[in-house]
């Protein structure tokens, strides 16, 4: 009726409405062999709606002259204004078109591309590789010069801009550029953006990939990168196939070939296209031919035929054992290719589904049949039932009968509601159940918190009286301590020279360190000194005591020799303290003036002293010096 409809318009209709309808049937696919002689008759239409007719019409590959001369119009002088005016969509619509149609491409594909290459900056990225991918494949005109034009231009536009094309988009650009000498630099540019990518294309993709950039030659870095990544990929799809055993490794091969992983054919295929280019890659060819080992029966016919083309009578690249690999592939292969023989065992398996289904069916129906005999069987026992109560003079009438089935149904009524009431009664049992459970659960919930609470409380009643205790231990060791040292003047002064240091000084170094090693809180309140004796802490302090040790009677001879300082610890040896004659004379000084009774004493008595000579030293006990001890100058404490 559409077509009626613009018949109709074709006389008297203006051509702007007639294009548009045109446009409709093209969408529709509607009388598509005449759409473009009826266009011929309306060129003066807007020129983009007659641009969008032809490029629909060479998208459904369509051909003939009269679409010949309207894709013409579109490369006509008086239109290259209009032309160049179209928006990118549809300059890459006709490029598309010339792709399908012959027609469009010889009379319309350089104009476009000319036209392509002035506004290739408004293009996407997605439609410029669309766009170059589609002039690549164009079936005739490709070598005009508005196509020589775009691909310059491309050269100069695209590179700036390959980072941000996809994987898809970059190989789409590779392909269409792989062969045009003027695009060399823009294949370049794109074999180093692949290298940063190689990782993350896909086996199938990057297959494709490598035959775009096979031109650069087997020594391009590029090329040398993928082939390594080739190796890498073979070694992971063999360990990929292997992981859940080797039962399972036809149908774990299946699932990854599903996933872009390549198949044996296309391992084939792979080799024809790299074994001219790069046959001295060790490591691609080494691993090609571990693959290969893996795969000799998925390889059909022509598998078989391009290992055959790849390696001429076992020539070509070489690998390890290659020919047992070789010869083993050309006996277990062949035959239908691995997408036949999944077709057939589909095949089979629908048959025996079928099969499967009509042996059920046929069941079914010997089960309906069996049922049916049975009901025609308790049909006739009720009958024979009935004409015996009939002989026997039991007859019923209708009303009769008919009472006897309503009082039937009845009381089948009241044993379903029964059955309902005693469900019902069952299921507000369970539920009742249900709550007092829940009830219970709650109730131990709650004892059991606080039951814990409880414990926490107690644990903290047990953390403070902990601090509390060692708070009080702290306090009481601190007063021991302030006891300690408001007694520690009893302890033991030494005056005099002893080792060249002051005695008092050593006496009192030694008190402090005696002091710090003591824990007053633990074990018994007493401390060792030199092994033999044990000193009472909590013993009342004796008063001082003073005690003097005086020289010989060779000391007192010459008073002006050296004296010998020793410690108190140890042997007295006469000569020793050369160096502190001073020392020893102000020792002996403050001796005498502490002791006057012991300067009076006369020197024999002082000769007879036991202490070696050349010793002089005062010993403070535990307090100031008694009357009485001074007056004994011979008594020496041992220390």
């Amino acid at each position: 009726m559409l077509a009626g409809n613009i018949r109709q318009l074709m006389p008297s209709g203006k051509p702007g409405p007639v294009v548009e309808a045109l446009e409709a049937m093209v969408a529709g696919n509607l009388g598509l062999d005449t759409i473009a002689a009826r266009l011929q008759q309306v060129l003066t239409a807007p020129f983009g709606t007659v641009a969008a007719v032809i490029a629909g019409l060479g998208e459904k590959g369509i051909e003939g002259e009269d679409l010949q001369d309207c894709a013409k119009f579109l490369g006509h002088k008086s239109s290259r204004a209009s032309l160049e005016a179209l928006p990118p969509t549809m300059l890459l619509r006709l490029t598309v078109a010339a792709t399908k149609s012959a027609a469009v491409a010889d009379a319309a594909l350089n104009p476009v591309a000319s036209a392509a290459a002035l506004v290739l900056n408004a293009f996407t990225m997605d439609d410029a590789s669309k766009l170059l991918l589609a002039v690549a494949k164009a079936k005739c005109g490709t070598e005009g010069s508005g196509v020589k034009e775009l691909y310059q231009r491309a050269a100069e536009v695209i590179p700036a801009k390959l980072s941000e094309l996809s994987s898809p988009q970059l190989i789409k650009v590779v392909l269409a550029v792989t062969k045009v000498e003027a695009c060399r630099p823009l294949l370049e540019s794109a074999a180093q953006e692949a290298i940063e990518r190689v990782s993350d294309i896909q086996p199938a993709q990057m297959m494709l990939l490598m035959q775009g950039l096979l031109p650069l030659g087997g020594n391009h870095p590029a090329l040398n990168t993928i082939g390594d990544n080739w190796a890498a990929s073979f070694y992971e799809a063999t360990r990929l196939e292997g992981l859940l055993g080797p039962d399972n490794i036809t149908s774990r091969r299946a699932d990854l070939e599903a996933k872009g992983q390549l198949s044996a054919d296309q391992l084939s295929k792979l080799a024809v296209a790299v074994a001219p280019v790069m046959p001295r890659h060790k490591s691609f060819w080494t691993a090609f031919g571990k693959r290969l080992r893996e795969l000799p029966e998925d390889l059909s016919d022509a598998g078989l035929a391009n290992l055959k083309v790849a390696f001429p009578d076992g020539a070509g690249p070489d690998f390890e054992k290659k020919e047992k690999v070789l010869k083993k592939a050309f006996e277990k292969g062949g035959g239908v290719s691995k997408e036949k023989r999944k077709e057939e065992d589909r095949e089979r398996h629908k048959d025996k589904d079928r099969d499967r289904d009509r042996e059920n069916r046929d069941r079914s129906r010997d089960r309906d049949r069996d049922r049916d005999r049975d009901r025609e069987k308790d049909r006739h026992r009720e009958k024979d039932g009935r004409d015996r109560d009939r002989g026997n003079g039991n007859r019923l009438s209708w009303e009769e009968y008919d009472k006897q089935k309503q009082q039937e149904e009845i009381e089948r009524q009241q044993r379903q509601k029964e059955m309902e009431r005693q469900r019902q009664t069952e299921r507000e049992r369970l539920l009742e159940l249900e709550r007092q459970r829940e009830k219970d659960r709650e109730v131990e919930l709650g004892r059991r918190r606080e039951a814990r609470r409880q414990m926490e409380k107690e644990e903290e009643e047990r953390r403070k009286a902990k601090k509390a205790k060692k708070k009080e231990k702290k306090k009481d060791k601190k007063d021991k301590k302030e006891k300690s040292s408001d007694s520690s003047d009893g302890g033991v002064l030494l005056t005099g020279v002893v080792g060249g240091r002051p005695a008092q000084a050593q006496a009192s170094q030694a008190s402090k360190s005696a002091a710090a090693a003591v824990d007053l809180d633990d074990g018994p309140n007493t401390v060792e000194l030199d092994i033999d004796d044990a000193i009472e802490l909590d013993a009342p302090v004796p008063k001082r005591k003073r005690k003097t040790v005086v020289p010989s009677a060779a000391t007192t001879a010459a008073p002006n020799s050296s004296l010998d300082v020793c410690d108190l610890d140890d042997d007295v040896q006469p000569g020793a303290a050369k160096g502190a004659q001073k020392a020893s004379d102000d020792a002996t000084k403050l001796v005498n003036a502490s002791n006057p009774a012991s300067a009076e004493k006369p020197a024999s008595k002082q000769a007879d002293s036991t202490k070696p000579a050349g010793v002089v030293c005062d010993i403070d006990l535990d307090g100031p010096s008694a009357p009485a001890a001074a007056g004994k100058p011979g008594e020496a404490s041992k220390t």
